[in-house]
């Protein structure tokens, strides 16, 4: 073979041995690769297996919940406690603007302890010396009593009166009082000796309201005139008259603080006074027939009424919203009374019809529930008051009598021992 070809053949196979080791190279270097791709797909398919494959990833799981269940417990404990604080709170907070009086707990009875006898007409009004020693009543016969409420005798006869007396008060140190009546005049008089001090005049009728302003220098009356007038009691001068009235006035009612004044009538409407100006704050709407009765309570924040509608009402003072009624009368309510804790109502009634509702009926006002029931009068009660601690009341009646009533333990009244007798009242269930 010539030189020529061999060299050619040595190039070829040199050429198919390089191409062939180049091949062989990309080969092997392509498995390396593939080889390496695999883990990659499997590792990828692996996030769907692993809701079949949790031991290891549930034991970290189980710990976190341990952390989060751990601290939950006493923040239930903390959500349970302040829900509890606010019941022990609620009507005491003194941010409540119509604060809800305290639940009055046990029975209540009240037995006639002493009737006061010598009036020769009916008895219109009543009311406690400031030290509960004494009482005030005023009647038709022209003249008002003291009394003596622990012996039950008269210890003091005022007269001067040309016509029946329909209202009386103490003054705040009980050495004073005031009386009213169908003469319209207002006489102050020294409880000690009887002696008449001075005359008040300017009412045009019959006065149907008085009362002190805690000064003890100054009072406030109602007429059937459709006026109140406040009074300097020792120069005997009116120093401010109170109008907007367009009938009779029947009732009035000072603030503890002297601040406000109540007055009502036959024109079905509460008016709310500014004592300072003499204009009139608020109207109170809500009684279908004339008003017999209104009171501050104790705290000023609630206002009583009594009617002709024979329904008692209470009243936020602030807002003139009606809170509640107080069912259960059937005659009409004369007067009305708060107590000084605030806790209990009293109202009176008495009528001309057959019906003979002749009771002072007792009222819880954190239930609105008639709670007792004092029986005794013969005869419409036109005035009663509780006594400064709240274990006693006044009445008076048409029946020409006076009577006190003391608060007893629900063991100790006849009443809950079945033995109903003159002078005692019925618990109510």
């Amino acid at each position: 073979m010539p030189l020529q070809k061999r060299s050619w053949l040595l190039w070829g196979s040199a050429a198919f041995l390089l191409l062939g080791g180049g091949v062989f190279a990309l080969l092997i270097w392509n498995g390396l690769f593939d080889e390496s791709a695999a883990p990659k797909q499997v590792a990828e398919g692996k996030p769907n297996q692993k809701p079949e494959s949790p031991p290891a990833r549930n034991k970290p799981a189980e710990k976190s919940r341990k952390k989060i269940v751990k601290p939950a417990s006493p923040s239930r404990k903390k959500i349970t406690n302040t829900t509890k604080s606010p019941r022990k709170r609620s009507g005491n907070t003194p941010g409540n603007t119509t604060p809800k009086p305290p639940v009055v707990e046990g029975k209540l009875a009240f037995e006639t302890i002493r009737e006061f006898k010598g009036h020769q007409g009916e008895v219109t009004c009543v009311a406690f010396s400031p030290n509960g020693k004494y009482a005030l009543s005023g009647s038709y016969d022209k003249t008002v009593r003291v009394w003596n409420l622990d012996t039950g005798k008269q210890v003091r006869l005022f007269k001067g009166h040309t016509g029946w007396v329909t209202c009386v008060a103490f003054s705040p140190d009980g050495k004073r009082a005031l009386s009213g009546g169908g003469d319209g005049v207002l006489r102050l008089w020294e409880v000690a000796t009887g002696t008449l001090l001075n005359k008040l005049e300017g009412h045009a009728q019959s006065i149907s309201g008085v009362v002190f302003a805690r000064d003890g220098k100054h009072a406030l009356s109602c007429s059937w005139d459709q006026s109140l007038r406040y009074w300097d009691v020792d120069a005997g001068k009116e120093v401010r008259r109170f109008e907007g009235h367009t009938n009779v006035v029947n009732c009035v009612a000072l603030s503890a603080d002297g601040r406000r004044a109540l007055s009502a009538g036959w024109g079905k409407t509460i008016r709310l006074w500014d004592v300072d100006t003499g204009s009139t704050q608020r109207i109170l709407e809500g009684h279908k027939d004339m008003i017999n009765g209104v009171a501050f309570s104790p705290t000023g924040r609630q206002i009583l009424s009594g009617s002709q509608d024979k329904t008692v009402r209470v009243w936020d003072a602030e807002t003139g919203k009606e809170l509640a009624q107080l069912i259960g009368h059937t005659e009409a309510v004369r007067c009305v009374a708060f107590s000084p804790d605030c806790r209990l109502a009293l109202s009176s009634s008495g009528g001309a019809s057959g019906d003979k509702d002749r009771t002072i009926r007792i009222w819880n006002l954190s239930t609105g529930k008639e709670v007792c029931r004092l029986e005794g009068h013969t005869d419409q009660i036109w005035s009663a008051a509780f006594s400064r601690d709240g274990r006693r009341i006044l009445s008076g009646s048409l029946d020409r009598t006076v009577r006190l009533w003391r608060r007893q333990t629900a063991e100790l009244s006849r009443a809950q021992r079945g033995g109903l007798g003159s002078g005692t009242s019925r618990l109510q269930k």
